[in-house]
């Protein structure tokens, strides 16, 4: 794949499903609302028309001709039903504006087609009838998921050059799966809400009816309810309303709907456009005149754009407000009475969020889907809190208007909250910010428009307010404490005692370079938990190709951000806790374990997670991963990246060849780690690597173990030949997962020679019972199966003895009372033996094995196992050896006498015996051997002890 630098659009061949749900809403929207209905108020209809005529005018200065052919089409529609029910008096004058625009039509249709000649004119008289093309249908629009124009940036190590280009690269549409995700995430909360489209701006928004939205009347809370009188339209309750006459922070006033986040977001964007003379805000709202700026529409019809799952997004709300049975506004509002933008962008949110009974957010989550500005959320009472740290960026941020800031209060008794004057769990908007005389203060507003701090520095401190500085902050503690506005100062120090969170949305115009990519994960998608095992988590490569000496201060490290945001459908309780890692150790391939990442986040029930870091100059290679704390569902979800050095950002690819084996650790399989002497009891597998010259990594890639929490596991890979590892010796240990580690563990393979191997699961403790999974992941392909478990399919016996200094401890057998050792005697079966297995019937060669173990003996002795044929008389110095171990050795598993076939039953005059010895003689303590025989034996101990 190219390089993700912008993907501010949905490529047209990819955009079909949804641009089906868009005409699949449009055609709704059009049979409720654009009939005909009963015959209106002329007034209201030439009021209609003349708005209508705005928008033509809006529309051609925009070159669409065709949507102002169909604009003016509906104003002269209205004004031939003005027509008819007018009073005499005015029906000249509007005859002439009905022709005037059948006229401009009828021009700009013949402009669109190449044909400028000026049109004879279709004219009202007092005896016309409807017009015979009353509608000039327009083409169907062809909707594009677009991008926001505004995007990136921090200000916080050394403050860049702003510039607000961004790369110009390629610009690729959207894949197949991300539109997918896109689609399925347009159905909130039971609605569906359509990617902003070109068109949207532009759209019909004059009826012959007043608008009434499609998806009815949006659900009110408890407290709204209590009080509720109607729905009412502007103009039955203020007179010339306006969408804006003055944008001020000081004016919003948060009324019964328990969004005090969303209100101080509306705060501080209202402050910056006042600072800025920026439209940050205001600018979602539609229609628009030519210069942008939201216009009343006596229709009723609006359309709000908000960021949200992933792609801004088209709310369309109505004119219909609640209303008290005492006649106040049951929703935000302006001290100014005749505007409506707050009342129109707090409808269309809570529409998103599914009713005005809203559970609850913070300005940074809101700010973001308002803004498209950057959250970050600050929690003061981590550890990892600097309060200088971020002062600094808080002061940098605001002062050159890169950050929009809110704070929050935690929980906290009635009687602390009354004694300064604080709301508990209450968000308060950051309005200034200023140091004077090595003073720290920030301006707050309480959205309530009442209720301020009582502190330091508060209108009541009469010792702090100093002539010098209430003239340097144009501040008069006296005029000030006269009103109770919310409006305050309050000293950096009180805000970090008494408050417990900043939230921070950042700029994006700073950032060159940028990507978007939206994916889903799935909740079949590996286990539950994430935690112990990234393996299947989402995984990216991040490239940031830092190689021009760019970067804040025109060199050194340049800052990476990258923003992690949950897509929700439905009004609940954030129960999902998500974070991202990022790794720099892995060069961007597949990661593992969650051990040791090189930028991490704490998990968070909040629908955006940012992570930020710098990279190094030169090209920087990062693994991305999302991490959910315990998934339970399907969680779809965006991940933003902005820096200023060009980035790459492709999904991590997965290992070609794979298989999962599942097993159980039972009471025979149990053996734990090599430090008991069960250990060669554990499940092994055969793994065999074959040939693959098209592999360039052979053989390499990563087995992996999961089980139960309370268990600590191992893996190793022998150089065994795949048969069973019967004594683990390190030298032939190809690669190990390492210490024992809790629930998983990850075992990576080098590059292996094709052939075959041998793999051995444990736990850290022997007879620790369950079950696992293992998944093998190679470059190359590959085989596993398990191997038998020793003596798989044979009766098993255990022998068990002593040896005792100066009796049978003899060592080996170049000592002189080597045959003082003890014998085991294998004879025939006189009784029944347990076996395990499928045992062959007698008659034939009889095929036994032996392993011998010391027990309890520190340290563990170098031991032997002999098997030696004896003569019917022969005395203990007799024998003729068949078969050893091999070698004395030291392990704690033992030394194992490999199968021998012997005559059976034993010939005439002949004994079989196993002799268990040490080098050393007179090493004190107990043995067991195991002997495995497909046919039952007796073992009993020469000489009858």
């Amino acid at each position: 794949m190219e390089p993700y630098r912008d993907k501010p659009r949905l490529a047209e061949s990819r955009a079909e499903p949804l641009a089906n749900i868009r005409t699949t809403s449009s055609t709704n929207v059009t049979a409720q609302n654009d009939g005909e209905g009963s015959p209106s108020n002329w007034r209201t209809q030439l009021e209609r028309a003349e708005e209508l005529k705005k928008q033509a005018t809006t529309a051609e200065a925009k070159g669409d001709l065709k949507q102002a052919v169909v604009l003016l089409c509906e104003a002269a529609d209205l004004q031939l039903k003005a027509y008819t029910n007018a009073q005499p008096s005015v029906k000249k004058a509007i005859r002439q504006t009905f022709n005037q625009s059948v006229e401009k039509a009828t021009a700009l249709k013949k402009q669109q087609s190449g044909n400028a000649t000026p049109a004879t004119g279709t004219t009202l008289t007092p005896a016309a009838g409807p017009s015979t093309d009353r509608r000039t249908p327009s083409a169907p629009l062809h909707h594009k998921v677009v991008e926001s124009s505004s995007v990136c940036a921090p200000a916080l190590l050394a403050r860049p050059a702003r510039t607000t280009q961004c790369s110009q690269a390629d610009k690729p549409g959207l894949g197949d799966d991300e539109v997918e995700v896109l689609r399925r995430t347009s159905y909130i909360n039971g609605m569906v809400f359509l990617p902003w489209s070109e068109g949207d701006s532009s759209e019909n928004f004059t009826f012959s009816e007043p608008f009434v939205d499609k998806d009815g009347p949006v659900a009110l809370s408890r407290k709204q309810r209590a009080r509720w009188g109607s729905w009412k339209r502007p103009k039955e309750f203020m007179s010339h309303p306006a969408v804006i006459k003055h944008v001020s922070c000081h004016s919003i006033i948060q009324e019964v709907v328990t969004d005090c986040s969303f209100v101080a977001s509306l705060c501080v964007a209202a402050a910056y456009e006042s600072w800025y003379q920026k439209r940050l805000i205001t600018s979602c709202i539609y229609p628009q005149d030519a210069a942008g700026q939201p216009v009343y529409n006596p229709s009723g019809k609006y359309v709000v754009r908000l960021l949200y799952n992933g792609i801004w997004r088209k709310v369309a709300v109505d004119d219909q407000f609640p209303v008290a049975r005492d006649g106040r506004l049951m929703c935000t509002y302006t001290q100014n009475r005749t505007e409506l933008w707050p009342s129109l962008i707090e409808k269309a949110y809570m529409k998103l969020m599914g009713g005005y009974d809203f559970p609850g957010s913070n300005s940074s989550i809101d700010l973001y889907t308002l803004t498209g500005w950057i959250p970050e959320q600050i929690l003061m009472r981590e550890d990892s809190f600097n309060p200088e740290t971020q002062w600094q960026r808080l002061y940098q941020g605001l002062q050159y208007g890169d950050t929009l800031v809110t704070v929050a209060t935690g929980e906290m008794d009635d009687a602390t909250a009354d004694a300064y004057g604080l709301v508990a769990s209450h968000a308060y908007a950051v309005l200034k910010v200023e140091i004077v005389d090595g003073v720290r203060l920030l301006q707050l507003k309480n959205p309530w428009n009442t209720r301020g701090w009582k502190g330091a520095y508060s209108a009541s401190d009469r010792t702090r307010w100093t002539p010098a500085l209430c003239q340097r902050l144009q501040y008069d503690p006296s005029r000030a404490g006269a009103k109770d506005d919310g409006l305050f100062w309050i000293d950096y120090e009180s805000l970090v005692m008494r408050f417990s969170s900043i939230h921070l949305n950042w700029n994006p115009e700073l950032f060159t370079y940028r990507f978007t990519t939206h994916a889903l994960w799935s909740e079949s998608q590996g286990g539950s938990s994430a935690f112990y095992n990234l393996a299947n988590n989402p995984q990216y490569t991040l490239t940031v190709e830092h190689v021009d000496g760019g970067g804040p201060a025109g060199g050194g490290t340049v800052p990476v951000w990258l923003l992690l945001t949950k897509h929700i459908t439905q009004k609940e309780e954030n129960r999902d806790y998500i974070s991202m890692f990022v790794f720099d150790k892995a060069r961007g391939e597949r990661v593992y374990s969650p051990e040791l990442p090189f930028v991490s986040n704490d998990f968070i029930n909040s629908p955006n997670v940012l992570v930020r870091f710098n990279a190094e100059p030169g090209i920087s290679h990062f693994t991305v991963v999302a991490l959910q704390f315990k998934k339970t569902r399907d969680l779809p979800f965006t991940v933003r990246g902005f820096s200023m050095a060009p980035l790459r950002f492709v999904p991590v690819p997965r290992i070609p060849y794979q298989q999962i084996v599942t097993g159980r650790w039972t009471t025979d399989t149990a053996g734990g780690s090599p430090e008991f002497p069960v250990y060669f009891c554990n499940p092994q597998y055969h793994l065999h690597i074959s040939e693959d010259d098209a592999s360039k990594q052979h053989g390499q890639g990563m087995i992996t173990l999961e089980t139960d929490t309370d268990k600590h596991v191992n893996l190793c890979v022998v150089r065994a030949g795949g048969y069973r590892v019967t004594q683990l010796s390190y030298r032939n240990t190809l690669a190990d997962s390492g210490p024992y580690t809790e629930s998983t563990c990850f075992c990576p393979l080098p590059a292996l020679d094709p052939g075959n191997y041998t793999v051995i699961a444990s736990t850290h403790q022997p007879g620790q019972l369950g079950d696992y999974n293992i998944t093998f992941d190679v470059h190359s392909p590959f085989e596993v199966h398990p191997i038998p478990a020793e003596g798989a399919g044979q009766f098993k016996r255990i022998a068990k003895g002593v040896w005792e200094p100066g009796i049978s401890a003899a060592g080996h057998a170049g000592n002189p009372n080597f045959a003082r050792n003890p014998r085991f005697l294998v004879e025939p079966a006189t009784e029944g033996v347990k076996g395990i297995g499928l045992a062959t019937p007698g008659g034939s060669p009889l095929r036994l094995s032996a392993r011998l173990q010391a027990l309890d003996i520190e340290p563990v002795p170098a031991i032997n196992l002999i098997l030696l044929e004896l003569p019917e008389q022969a005395n203990r110095e007799g024998g003729h050896e068949l078969a050893t171990s091999g070698p004395y050795i030291t392990s704690r598993q033992g030394a194992l006498m490999a199968d021998v076939t012997l005559p059976w039953p034993p010939p005439a005059g002949t004994r079989y015996a196993l002799v268990p010895s040490t080098w050393e003689a007179g090493v004190a303590g107990r043995f067991q051997i195991l002997v495995y025989t497909d046919k039952k034996v007796d073992i009993t101990q020469a000489d009858g002890t």
